[in-house]
């Protein structure tokens, strides 16, 4: 959002300086700032190494602050919202039912724990129940479990630190069906899906090993995928860092082994490999930077050159990239002494610094280059500083306070990028105007000696170097003579300067021109609306993960294959009943088989097995004594010898009274991260509109929050900070219909980017919402490269920021020439004596000469100061005019005006040095904007 901001700025700024009134209601804040802005840039120009120096070494000093980094990697910290109600519910769970490592079942585990899982498809797609396959499934086992490790004091298997139940190791039943597996081939067996019991009493619960198997009736025919699953205890007899370990090492291992399997694919995921993807992310980058860098550097450095070599400015370029560099670093440095941890995706932060940078850095040049070169450097850099004050300061204002609304949103990840960022922006904004004024200054003092911009060696202007060869002329000559400072050879305009000037403002001022420019903004309009009702929401796990990364593939069979019965759902129930009374009982039974018609919910069948408790709730009838606390004290006795299942979930208080109670739903069909977000609301729904006080909980409902608040957090900030741009933008730019101007284009431009990112694949999540936020200026061929990047993260970042980019330059270009509101025209009165004075808003530029002696003319520079322009020293090329300001005097009415039109017929251009006028189709009048244009008859 702030580069369409800095955009629509820069035009409107142009533009209402020309041709708008603007209102005094707020001109005491401009009025300030410049005057505030003149002061110091003349104080940089007479100490500029204070300025240069001070702001070094404080850098340094900040830098320090590198050896306290804290790096945070935690997926569920950094992208769930910490206002999430999951976060609330797992609070619950955990009060009444904590982790069990001894008695351990995934089913009830309040976060994802420690695991490795492995999912297993055919080679050639068919399908698993063959002895083949089955075979290398059954060796898949065993080397994992028999994979070791050593933390220096012993050796680890899997066996020394699984979860366990009753003592033994949780491990794959899956694995034991293999003997059956010829007969289930041969067709002297067959399967029963979804439970079956074999001839040795082995339980087989199928929904929770294969995935998306193949039935027929009640007989399972075919087994496209399946999962074995190693769960990791975080016992106290151990580090937990162990278990970490022993993940790592199975990945290396089953590296090194997988291509021995010929019949059957392996995916792999652990514990940590959302974390270990993020730092991949962070490393995978950094060639990307790097050549980013070197990109933008070349960029600023080109962009700052002319074809004059003493008023060429590339190592300024240069240097412009070097301060927002040390901002940057110092902002980093502060806040890590501040404890702020840092995240991989603030590496984005130096890319947009750099941007940032570069633009003030522009500005600050453009505004240098309308100075007049005979004055010294000091009175140079404060007209610099004066007419550069309003732009650098409200771009950044609106910078810093929309990345700080970003640090106010429930993502910590947002937060800690744009606290980072916002505070790099004022650090970059307070460098630009000291080390960066300084080092203007320094290089003002060599371009006011005539040396050359790159080797500081002194040179000859143009209009005395003809007599120099051709290469001396191109790359060598430059500057002004002393003994002819106003030669037109050595005065040229910048040549972007004349292309956006005399081609493309002329080319803007054709009607049909006007009128296709219009048509292709309605048609942009119409197909970003399209895409805004496309939009998906959330981020998925498989794109915090790198391209190329083994997870990926993992993502991908998941999907495929595991979507059938996905979760198993913790359902609460809290308070003190009596659960031998009928009516708790009723208010139970109902509960159950609301969420049984819940589409998203499996049938009775799975509760009972997968959970038994509620199993013995609903068809023990020894479960129902006729008092609770016989029915407690039951519920008790079995807790002391273990023969209970339903104590796993049963919470008692001191007083033997049971407090809580939980059971097990089990998911059924959901496809895509759109349903999870919509089993998760109507899953809570049923719980609000329940008799009983009851949650759910499942460890991915903390990550599936973000789906439910991504877009509510994404309206809100974005309001916030178009709101807050257009407050600045009103105070700085006193102008109701500029203010009118700024909003349509961030509404405009804001449309456009969410609709095309959304057709461009990009869905709104905690990444593209920092982007729409808090976008900053920044060229776009410098993020080019960031395509390229093996990251969804970083491209998100490429798309996002060339969509504003690419929509804010053509915004301001293309679209606000064409719809400005044609000007009054100014009027040149000519009096009896031949005087022509030109109305411009209450102050009067007299142009003394002959009444219809108006031949070509051309002021070559402006006059020094602002407060005060009459120079009757200073001729123009004729010899015919000179000009003055002065109090108009007393015109009678009855004089005939020469208009002298600024819209149609004639061209103005603002950020030039000279003004033309055109009065007719024959006679051009060229002045200086500074002679001509006061600031009231600019604006007017």
């Amino acid at each position: 959002m702030v580069i369409q901001h800095r955009r629509t700025l820069q035009a409107l700024e142009a533009h209402s300086a020309v041709n708008m009134k603007c209102s005094d209601k707020f001109k005491i804040v401009d009025r300030l700032l410049t005057n505030w802005f003149k002061k110091l840039g003349h104080k940089v120009g007479e100490h500029p190494s204070y300025f240069i120096i001070i702001p070094f070494f404080l850098t340094l000093l900040a830098a320090t602050g590198s050896q306290r980094i804290y790096y945070e990697d935690d997926p569920e910290y950094l992208f769930s919202p910490v206002t999430g109600r999951a976060k609330q519910e797992r609070a619950i769970v955990k009060e009444f039912f904590p982790d069990n490592f001894t008695r351990f079942n995934p089913s009830r585990m309040t976060d994802l724990g420690k695991f490795v899982r492995l999912l297993i498809t055919a080679t050639d797609d068919g399908t698993l129940i063959r002895p083949e396959v089955f075979d290398e499934i059954v060796r898949l086992d065993s080397i994992v479990s028999n994979v070791t490790i050593s933390n220096g004091e012993r050796d680890w298997t899997f066996e020394d630190l699984c979860a366990r139940w009753e003592g033994k190791c949780l491990r794959n039943p899956i694995v034991k069906l293999a003997p059956y597996v010829p007969d289930v081939v041969s067709g002297k067996l067959n399967l029963t899906y979804p439970i079956w019991f074999s001839d040795n009493y082995d339980i087989f619960v199928f929904p929770a090993s294969l995935g998306s198997p193949v039935v027929s009736g009640e007989h399972l025919q075919e087994v496209p995928a399946l999962q074995l699953l190693y769960w990791a205890s975080n016992h106290t007899d151990f580090d937990v860092n162990v278990s970490l370990q022993w993940e790592t090492e199975v990945l290396r291992v089953l590296e090194e082994h997988i291509h021995t399997f010929r019949h059957i694919r392996i995916a792999r995921f652990r514990s940590q490999t959302l974390q270990t993807e993020l730092e991949d992310n962070t490393i995978s980058i950094m060639p990307f930077m790097f050549a980013t860098v070197a990109i933008m550097v070349m960029f600023c450095i080109v962009t700052s050159m002319m074809g004059d070599c003493v008023r060429s400015k590339p190592l300024v370029g240069l240097l412009g990239v070097v301060s927002a560099t040390l901002a940057t670093g110092t902002a980093f440095g502060l806040l890590m002494y501040c404890g702020l941890p840092f995240i991989g995706i603030n590496l984005a932060a130096p890319f947009l610094m750099l941007g940032i940078g570069i633009d003030d850095t522009f500005v600050m040049l453009a505004a240098w280059r309308r100075t007049r070169l005979q004055d010294p450097v000091p009175v140079r850099l404060s007209h610099a500083y004066e007419e550069a004050a309003v732009s650098i300061t409200i771009t950044s204002l609106t910078d810093m306070f929309s990345f700080w609304v970003g640090a106010v949103t429930p993502f910590p990840s947002v937060q800690i990028f744009c606290v980072y960022t916002g505070m790099s922006v004022v650090f970059t904004y307070l460098w630009h105007v000291t080390f960066f004024g300084g080092c203007m200054a320094v290089f003002g003092y060599l371009e006011e000696q005539g040396r050359h911009g790159v080797t500081c060696r002194p040179v000859l202007p143009v209009s005395q170097s003809e007599d120099r060869g051709c290469w001396y002329q191109l790359c060598c000559s430059g500057g002004i003579s002393k003994s002819d400072p106003w030669n037109e050879k050595d005065n040229k305009d910048h040549i972007i300067m004349v292309f956006f000037r005399d081609g493309v403002a002329q080319l803007l001022n054709i009607p049909a021109i006007k009128a296709f420019v219009i048509m292709v903004f309605l048609v942009y309009l119409g197909v970003a609306i399209w895409g805004c009702t496309m939009v998906r929401e959330g981020l998925e796990r498989r794109r915090l993960s790198k391209d190329d990364s083994y997870s990926v593939q993992f993502y991908d069979v998941e999907d495929l294959y595991f979507r059938e019965h996905p979760y198993r759902v913790q359902v609460i129930v809290q308070g003190k009943m009596d659960y031998s009374d009928p009516e708790v009982q009723r208010q139970v039974e109902n509960l159950l088989q609301t969420f049984e018609n819940s589409t998203y919910i499996e049938g009775p069948l799975l509760h009972r097995v997968v959970a038994p408790g509620l199993g013995q709730l609903r068809g023990d009838e020894r479960a129902h004594p006729q008092h609770e606390r016989q029915h407690a004290r039951a519920l008790a006795g079995g807790i002391q010898d273990g023969t209970c299942p339903i104590t796993l979930d049963t919470a008692f208080n001191e007083k033997g009274e049971i407090v809580a109670s939980r059971f097990i739903i089990q998911t059924r069909h959901i496809n895509n991260t759109l349903e999870d977000k919509d089993m998760m609301l109507e899953l809570r729904r049923i719980c609000e509109e329940s008799e009983l006080e009851c949650s759910i909980f499942h460890p991915l409902f903390v990550f599936f929050d973000q789906f439910v608040l991504v877009r509510t957090v994404s309206i809100q900030s974005i309001s916030i900070a178009a709101g807050i741009m257009c407050v600045v933008s009103l105070i700085f730019i006193p102008n109701p219909v500029c203010s009118l101007w700024v909003a349509f284009s961030i509404l405009s431009i804001e449309i456009g980017v969410i609709g095309y990112m959304t057709l461009w694949g990009v869905n709104l999540d905690s990444i593209s919402m920092i982007n729409l936020i808090m976008e900053a200026s920044l060229p776009s061929f410098g993020v080019a490269t960031l395509y390229f990047a093996p990251s969804y993260i970083f491209v998100t970042f490429f798309k996002t920021n060339f969509l504003v980019i690419f929509f804010g330059m053509v915004h301001g270009i293309f679209l606000l020439p064409p719809t400005e509101v044609k000007p009054n025209s100014l009027a040149a009165l000519p009096t009896a004596d031949g005087t022509f004075y030109v109305n411009g808003g209450g102050q009067i530029v007299t142009l003394h000469g002959k009444a219809g002696e108006m031949p070509p003319l051309r002021i070559p520079r402006p006059q020094s100061s602002r407060t005060s322009r009459t120079d009757s020293s200073v001729r123009l090329t004729t010899g015919a005019f000179t000009v003055a300001e002065e109090s108009p005097p007393s015109l009678p009415k009855s004089r005939p005006r020469v208009k002298l039109c600024l819209c149609e017929r004639a061209m103005m251009h603002v950020g030039a040095s000279i003004i033309r006028i055109t009065e007719g189709p024959s006679h051009d009048k060229y002045m200086s904007r500074r002679d001509l244009a006061t600031p009231d008859v600019a604006r007017h």
